[in-house]
């Protein structure tokens, strides 16, 4: 995990060297084709998912930060790309991916697939994903000091879930690998965006995203909230820091997992961002 001191020691010390003129004209997030930003976000994660049995039954509800005793927060590392062209258009990428897992000891009956782990049963677990967000932005006002658009695209969410531990076989406790899910599951959104400058060097942004559909074996639901403000240290570097919130909910219907999930992450990030 990325260490959140020195994370926010190289984001401050990046403000404070920054004292020469940046430019004359508009902010260059306004202007310049190419925008690439990574940074780290700071994240209080709630997941929950449940698989099916093979007969039909109902699997657990499974609230994973609770349940199975993982840490709500984490520090998670994120990119993000954007391309302008033309006037009014813009391409828009991100990705963040976070890799879990843990032993414990269940002090509830869980049922997982075809596998029902007991009260006091140990389990080790992993719970893995990946969002990487697209989209195709139209800005219907953009001018030098802001800009206000409409964009679709997708959040494709990828996931790998596996438990395993001590079952009940025939009157003896044994250990079972378990049942693993994984997926990628497609969720188009549209959305609105927006950008003000204050002046060369300050600018905030906000966006909105959401949407639920049914696209083959999934249905999903989603609501994406990002609002920042961007400091442009030099001409090509700047940084930032923003809010985020994302809530995704999915219900899965495929021959390796009947059942659904729900991941949401909330809290601020730091970044930095390249323009030319």
């Amino acid at each position: 995990m990325i260490k959140q001191n020195n994370i926010i020691i190289v984001f401050f010390l990046g403000l404070l060297i920054s004292q020469n003129d940046v430019i004359a004209s508009g902010h260059p997030l306004l202007e310049d084709k190419f925008v690439i930003s990574g940074g780290a976000f700071f994240s209080k994660n709630h997941t929950e998912m449940s698989v099916d049995s093979s007969t039909g039954q109902v699997g657990t509800n499974i609230h994973i930060e609770d349940d199975l005793d993982y840490d709500k927060s984490y520090t998670i590392p994120f990119a993000s790309f954007s391309w302008r062209f033309g006037e009014r258009f813009r391409f828009g990428l991100e990705y963040f991916e976070i890799d879990r897992d843990n032993s414990s000891q269940l002090d509830k009956s869980i049922h997982w697939g075809d596998y029902t782990f007991n009260t006091n049963a140990l389990v080790k677990s992993n719970f893995d994903v990946a969002v990487a967000r697209t989209v195709l932005g139209y800005s219907f006002i953009k001018d030098a000091k802001k800009e206000l658009g409409i964009g679709v695209g997708a959040h494709l969410m990828y996931f790998d879930a596996k438990l395993s531990g001590e079952v009940n076989l025939n009157g003896q406790t044994v250990f079972t690998q378990g049942e693993r899910v994984d997926g990628i599951a497609p969720l188009p959104n549209i959305g609105i965006y927006g950008n003000y400058a204050f002046n060369d060097r300050w600018l905030v942004s906000g966006r909105l995203d959401w949407f639920g559909a049914k696209i083959k074996d999934y249905r999903g639901d989603l609501v994406s909230v990002d609002m920042a403000i961007h400091y442009q240290a030099f001409k090509n570097v700047g940084f930032g820091a923003n809010y985020r919130l994302l809530n995704l909910t999915i219900d899965a219907d495929k021959d390796n997992w009947e059942g659904d999930a729900k991941y949401e992450y909330r809290g601020p990030s730091l970044f930095v961002t390249v323009n030319f």
